[in-house]
């Protein structure tokens, strides 16, 4: 059956499954929904559950996403790393996947892209092959600080920590629409070093308020002589702590802002009591990436996509082949920024 979301009291009892699913996570929530369908017109959630009478057993949100070039299809769960389906067994699973092609075919959707990391497995009983697979990097905070600081690599990391300390950057928490505005332009400069289209400004707001109200969103910003040189983007749920969004001014980096700003998020959450530390998803062809966050010890899991065809073919699964997004990074290396917002503006409308 699919919720009816209109209905507050369906929302909290949806929410509360969530809080005590093993795998639930943020994206899974209500107010993830909220924010993606606040700034994208082009995306609309739904969310399928299997229930025994009166109480949900599992379920999986469901975005139908509309796009010119990529086609309709049914995504779960756009702009997140950790987003398996929520269920206990093969039985549950199997459902979830029926009612999610049911529901491709009565919207018109070509295929359900679904993505995982602890269903997989399942997925893969099922007879369904992964089209895709990133890497999630993650450190257990279980051990001391002492030993924590002890496991990371000494030269790439230990003795960057000491540089950064050294230079006397200081840590801020981003508290107003000032503080934010300087971590915005912080990740604008690394997504256009990098080549890649920015995450609209109005969406990350949305996040960074509705889940930093309650406690669940934190920006931390890396200052040095007043000015904000590095920024990261966490998220906060249960029993892990999650880096979701970097930026850095690239001037700064002979000082290692980088490793400032992750170390004195990795201490805050051991002392908070958070179980686990996510350094996020990352492409296994970007070697620099995978390779900073093996320095800090890290370990790896795989995040695997499957798709579910609808209709007798895809459409597409990635917005670019390899040639157009080749032209498409040295394009955006080269936009003012102005232009490149409005250029992530209209890429996003299309992506997922």
């Amino acid at each position: 059956m699919e919720l009816d979301l209109e209905n507050i009291s369906q929302q909290l009892k949806w929410d509360r499954f969530v809080e005590n699913h093993a795998c639930g996570w943020l994206c899974h929530l209500t107010d993830w929904k909220k924010a993606l369908e606040n700034q994208f017109s082009h995306i609309r959630g739904r969310i399928i559950v299997i229930c025994n009478g009166d109480r949900i057993e599992a379920g999986i949100p469901l975005y139908e996403v509309r796009s010119l070039y990529a086609g309709k299809r049914l995504v779960s769960i756009p702009f997140a790393t950790l987003n398996d389906p929520l269920n206990s067994n093969l039985t549950h699973l199997r459902s979830l996947l029926d009612c999610a092609i049911d529901l491709g075919k009565e919207t018109g959707c070509h295929y359900v892209e679904v993505k995982t990391q602890n269903t997989a497995p399942m997925m893969q009983e099922l007879g369904l092959r992964p089209c895709s697979i990133y890497k999630h990097h993650y450190i257990s905070l279980a051990p001391d600080i002492g030993s924590l600081l002890k496991s990371f690599d000494r030269s790439c990391v230990r003795q960057r920590i000491s540089r950064s300390a050294a230079s006397g950057i200081s840590l801020k928490i981003a508290k107003n629409d000032e503080d934010f505005a300087d971590f915005y332009s912080l990740y604008m400069r690394t997504r256009k070093r990098v080549g890649l289209p920015p995450l609209p400004m109005q969406y990350l707001r949305h996040l960074a308020h509705t889940f930093g109200e309650k406690k669940r969103a934190k920006i931390l910003l890396a200052i040095h002589e007043g000015k904000a040189i590095a920024g990261l983007f966490l998220l906060k749920f249960k029993n892990r702590v999650s880096a979701e969004i970097l930026g850095t001014d690239e001037q700064y980096l002979k000082i290692s802002p980088n490793h400032f700003i992750f170390w004195e998020a990795i201490k805050e959450a051991h002392q908070e009591g958070y179980e686990v530390f996510d350094f996020g998803r990352t492409d296994p062809s970007n070697r620099s990436l995978m390779d900073f966050k093996a320095r800090w010890g890290t370990q790896v899991v795989d995040l695997s996509t499957f798709y579910l065809p609808v209709r007798k073919t895809i459409v597409s699964k990635t917005n670019y082949d390899a040639y157009p997004y080749r032209i498409m990074k040295k394009a955006i290396q080269h936009m003012p920024p102005r232009i490149l917002a409005k250029f992530g503006e209209f890429i996003y409308k299309h992506r997922a």
